[in-house]
């Protein structure tokens, strides 16, 4: 399960669905956020991120958050941030409250580039928070995990190696993806130095509960603006809201691959589908 705590985001990547969402800022109410956290957990959720579009650092409740998720008893809660506000005090208390993974999304090698890309210079910042992360846990021998992905452009392909040299090796795990269109962005294709490769299945509507801040059950974590409707959480349950009628007809219509002039069509064949690791 992925819960958005804040749509906010103090960055502007140039290949985010961000760019075109149509709704204001916010975050995720207190009591609504403890409610469908048990909810969910008496439904047999054990693993759960706290974001979908925005930066969870923009959250200042965010360790509460961490903290009030392993309390209740969420066997794995991760984060992904840009990594320009994880500065040790803040880093620190998240991951004192439980956190057990963080992801960081550094989208290039260099100053220049990473300017482009995230419209703003914070690289050095970024590459300094990263180091701390790995510093404290080294130093209080913990045994949170450090991830970190790339998402590759046209601008930022030739960086790559370069990338895997200095930085990689800072990390537990990273993969390099292709830029993707997330069902919105189609100009994204002008960016995209592999092109958009077709996928034909989503496994989303099936396997992952995404839920944004205002309260609704989102179809998938790439729908923004509530394109496809599924449910509205102040007034049902999650389990009600998992199996009714606008979940079960979007899943049949990727059972039966009736995706034809839907907003999962255009995902699907922009690689949005099932997210494409490459072989860099």
């Amino acid at each position: 399960m992925k819960v958005e705590i804040s749509n906010n985001c103090n960055h502007n990547c140039i290949f985010c669905g961000r760019n075109k969402i149509n709704k204001t800022g916010g975050f995720i109410n207190d009591d609504f956020f403890l409610r469908i956290m048990k909810e969910a957990f008496d439904e047999g959720v054990r693993e759960v991120g706290l974001f979908i579009n925005g930066e969870p650092f923009t959250d200042p409740k965010l360790a509460k958050r961490i903290e009030t998720s392993k309390k209740i008893g969420y066997e794995y809660v991760y984060i992904t941030t840009n990594g320009s506000l994880a500065v040790p005090d803040r880093l620190q208390s998240v991951i004192d409250a439980g956190l057990d993974s963080i992801k960081f999304s550094i989208n290039a090698a260099n100053r220049e580039d990473y300017l482009k890309i995230h419209g703003k210079d914070d690289f050095d910042r970024v590459i300094d928070n990263l180091k701390d992360t790995r510093s404290y846990r080294d130093t209080k021998k913990l045994k949170y995990n450090i991830f970190g992905s790339f998402v590759v452009t046209n601008l930022t392909k030739s960086t790559i190696e370069y990338f895997k040299q200095h930085y990689v090796p800072l990390f537990d795990d990273f993969a390099f993806y292709n830029v993707r269109n997330n069902g919105i962005m189609d100009e994204n294709e002008n960016i995209a130095p592999f092109g958009f490769t077709a996928q034909n299945r989503c496994t989303l509507p099936f396997n992952t509960i995404n839920i944004d801040y205002d309260g609704s059950l989102l179809a998938c974590c790439e729908d923004i603006n509530h394109r496809i409707p599924v449910a509205n959480l102040s007034k049902m349950t999650l389990r009600e809201a998992w199996y009714c009628d606008n979940m079960k007809i979007l899943r049949q219509k990727h059972i039966e691959g009736k995706l034809s002039g839907t907003v999962c069509e255009k995902c699907l064949m922009g690689g949005g589908g099932v997210v494409e690791v490459l072989d860099v």
